[in-house]
């Protein structure tokens, strides 16, 4: 089993003060909090996202509901935008993962940077698993490595955006020992391990 790390972090926009100094300053919601994250419904940030509002409800952790704004699409390059405009606006919080960080690096159509956010606190940090099908022949990863040298394009992978940890690991795993195939990207995690689930992926 081959892991690799990502970090989920709770951020807010540049220059505005975090919910709990904002609350101990006497601020209190007058209207629903907006958690923001870049997944669909179902994506990892989404289900997180989802059960924390749960929480803050249960235990009454704030007298107005907290609801979940999922916008998905650019590899996280539009929940950062959306996050962005709400600058100054207390009701507005995000979760971000590394693709936060890792997009406006490599498209010129995402503006926003983690300049433009205050990170606040880190909430996971969580292990990036490699895995097959339960009946692969692969016990290792050099078993699938060695099996992609046999058959250069015949394997596929499945994994997020581009700039996504998934695709990174995937990505050097390829380089230089052995293309292992080819790359299935999909908008949220959840599809991608869905729709490749017929096939042989890591």
């Amino acid at each position: 089993m081959n892991m690799r790390y990502g970090v989920l972090v709770l951020a807010v926009t540049a220059g505005m003060s975090a919910p709990a100094a904002v609350l101990a300053q006497g601020f209190k919601p007058t209207r629903p909090v907006e958690l923001v994250v870049h997944t669909g419904p179902g994506g990892g940030s989404d289900v997180l996202a989802r059960a924390i509002a749960a929480m803050v409800e249960k235990e009454k952790l704030l007298p107005v509901r907290m609801q979940v704004i999922n916008k998905s699409g650019g590899a996280g390059a539009v929940a950062s935008a959306y996050l962005a405009e709400k600058k100054g606006d207390p009701h507005t919080i995000g979760l971000f993962t590394g693709v936060w960080l890792t997009t406006p690096l490599t498209s010129a159509e995402a503006k926003v940077t983690l300049k433009d956010l205050t990170p606040i606190v880190r909430l996971v940090l969580e292990p990036a698993v490699i895995a097959v099908k339960a009946d692969a022949p692969y016990k290792t990863l050099a078993d699938f490595i060695d099996a992609a040298k046999k058959d250069p394009g015949q394997l596929k992978q499945s994994g997020g955006s581009v700039t996504s940890r998934d695709n990174v690991c995937g990505s050097s795993c390829k380089r230089p020992r052995a293309r292992a195939g080819r790359s299935c990207r999909f908008r949220a995690a959840a599809s991608a391990s869905r729709r490749c689930s017929a096939a042989t992926s890591t």
